[in-house]
């Protein structure tokens, strides 16, 4: 018994786009080859090979992107349920009295900074007057 293949439309015309895709590299791959000098074509190749070595760096970086959102988002909704373990909640004292940064009490002093004190500097080794 014969079997007939019945191919798609859609297949028939994937095909057609295939080879016709691969023919025009092979063509323009010939032109080119001929038309560059040995420099260019150096280059060309070595950019060929460094694009060609990328790709597989490029799937594996957005397959293990697309693995972290999976755990993430699995995180996220194991966190959604309700926990066994209560929350800790933490709650500090107040500072002592001259520990800490110090502030001014806005309230008392209008909204003012206080007035720096003149200081007085001493330089060792300096000349002196004795006038």
């Amino acid at each position: 018994m014969k079997t007939k293949s019945h191919d798609t439309l859609r297949q028939r015309i994937g095909r057609f786009l295939g080879l016709a895709g691969g023919l025009f590299v092979v063509v323009v791959a010939v032109v080119v080859g001929q038309r560059l000098s040995r420099d260019a074509l150096a280059m060309l190749v070595g950019l060929a090979c460094g694009a060609a070595l990328l790709a597989p760096t490029v799937v594996f970086a957005v397959w293990m992107w697309r693995r972290q959102e999976e755990r993430l988002e699995e995180q996220r909704r194991s966190q959604s349920q309700p926990s066994s373990t209560p929350p800790i909640i933490v709650v500090t004292p107040p500072a002592l009295p001259g520990y800490g940064v110090q502030r001014p009490d806005w309230e008392t002093t209008g909204r003012q900074l206080p007035v720096a004190q003149q200081r007085e500097f001493t330089i060792v080794g300096g000349e002196t007057d004795m006038d």
